[in-house]
């Protein structure tokens, strides 16, 4: 019996899902499969937030579940974390209290896949109340950052080839119910508190696993409900709408090469939808019909040194700050080409360039550059050079203006006036801080630095361009 070889700790928030998972002690019954208390082997760490919680204190004090209070303003990880630093079983199961167990067997799934060697994070399959998919894994690039694939769909859909009925990798899986050896958990650090509270903490977690090697798993046979942030009331969904944007932008700029080739996530499927059906465009094709000029068509990637630069510039943009640095780190040796592009054409090209590119850069707003924002901005890092972003901005523009969604998702911000990135931060509630760099216009060196930041996992083909 898998209960009397390891110790399972779960991490609960408050009542609901204790209830849930091994009964109520006065109905007699519950998910638990048996509606009894949790066995010696198991331990419910309960790491309290908010109203009281009378039920779990009497519990407490015969010794059945272990309460942890936390009275401080809502932190999704540090919850968890300080739940997880008390647990002393060998898998911990970080479960929301807004999920109700469905399959009795969920926890022996959920931890018999967690302690297999070279695996990472394991999540569940979670459906909403209306029994609607809520969970199945998470996709990256998708819509832009990370999204959970068939969300929606009927709970018993078969999904891409079937893969919704099996054991599969993913990239990452949800934290609402997420099992994972402690040691693992500590070793990359738990999830990050200081700069995700709320929103993308679990993404974050399973990328640092899979950069250590590890593989992230999400099982249909540990099935919950999962009744999404009904706990925290419309307050909280309000706070969700502040923080999500930052949070996501946080992201995005801590793992700049995530979101364009997701491994579990084949490259002729779209980005724009969370259906798997195939895209018009394929992430991995070359069309020569594509090529704008003065490019030759060129189906293999160049193998010599250097950074190739791709120069995203506004009309008449031959005197802009990027085009300066680009044509004095070439005249210097630093970079091996570079070509410049308004909303249109190609409108100057260095030589040696070939057609791919390894660095994107931004000068200033990307308004009206539409090839820039559907085919590139979301998916790819990028440097964007804010100095002339600002006289754009205000605070009543809306979260879909190209101007935020360009701070957003860029990897890297570049200006020769630190308090440009104050203003962008007062106005947007983005923290930019950390990824503001201050470049003079004679400090070849240091925004050579930058780009080495921003360069892209694989080289871009100018073919993946589509101008509108």
């Amino acid at each position: 019996d898998m209960k009397k070889l390891i110790v399972i700790s779960l991490v609960f928030m408050m009542l609901f899902a204790f209830i849930a998972c091994s009964g109520d002690p006065g109905s007699g019954g519950g998910g638990g499969g048996n509606g009894s208390e949790l066995t010696p082997a198991e331990q419910a760490i309960l790491s309290k937030y908010g109203e009281d919680v009378f039920y779990f204190a009497e519990m407490a004090e015969t010794g059945t579940v272990h309460l942890l209070r936390d009275d401080a303003p809502f932190n999704f990880s540090r919850l968890n974390n300080r739940a997880v630093a008390a647990a002393d079983g060998e898998v911990v199961v970080l479960l929301n209290n807004d999920t109700e167990v469905i399959a009795p067997d969920w926890l022996a799934e959920l931890a018999g896949l967690a302690l297999l060697p070279g695996v990472g994070a394991v999540g569940a399959k979670l459906l909403y109340s209306d029994r609607t998919l809520q969970h199945a894994g998470v996709a990256l690039g998708i819509m832009g950052c990370a999204v959970h694939v068939y969300r929606y769909f009927q709970s018993d859909s078969a999904g891409y080839l079937g893969m919704a009925l099996l054991v599969r990798g993913y990239s990452a899986v949800t934290g609402a119910c997420l099992a994972v050896r402690k040691s693992l958990y500590e070793e990359v650090g738990g999830l990050e508190e200081a700069l995700f509270e709320e929103n993308y903490n679990d993404i974050d977690f399973c990328l640092k696993l899979r950069e250590r090697g590890y593989r992230n798993l999400w099982t249909p046979k540990a099935l919950l409900f999962h009744h999404e942030s009904l706990s925290r009331g419309d307050s909280a969904v309000q706070d969700k709408k502040a923080s999500f944007w930052n949070e996501m932008s946080l992201l995005k700029k801590r793992w700049p090469n995530a979101w364009y080739h997701d491994p579990a996530y084949n490259p002729h499927l779209t980005f724009s939808k969370i259906d798997y059906d195939r895209t018009m465009q394929p992430r991995m094709a070359l069309s020569a019909g594509h090529w704008p000029a003065p490019f030759a068509p060129s189906y293999v990637a160049p193998t010599s040194s250097g950074l190739r630069l791709l120069l995203v510039l506004p009309e008449c943009g031959g005197d802009a700050r990027l085009l300066d640095f680009a044509r004095e780190l070439l005249r210097q040796g630093k970079i091996n080409s570079y070509a410049a592009a308004d909303a249109a054409k190609f409108f100057e090209v260095s030589d040696a360039a070939n057609g791919w590119f390894d660095v994107i850069c931004l000068a200033g707003a990307p308004r009206n550059i539409l090839w820039f924002e559907r085919c590139l901005m979301k998916f790819l890092p990028f440097l964007i050079d804010v100095e002339e972003a600002v006289a754009f901005a205000s605070a009543s523009m809306k979260r879909d203006d190209p101007i935020f969604q360009s701070l957003v998702h860029a990897a890297v911000l570049s200006t020769p006036n630190a308090a440009v990135i104050g203003e962008l931060e007062e106005l947007f509630g983005l923290t930019l801080s950390g990824c503001g760099e201050v470049v003079a216009n004679d400090e070849w060196e240091r925004f050579l630095a930058c780009l080495e930041r921003v360069r892209l996992a694989e080289p871009l083909p100018a073919c993946r361009i589509r101008f509108f």
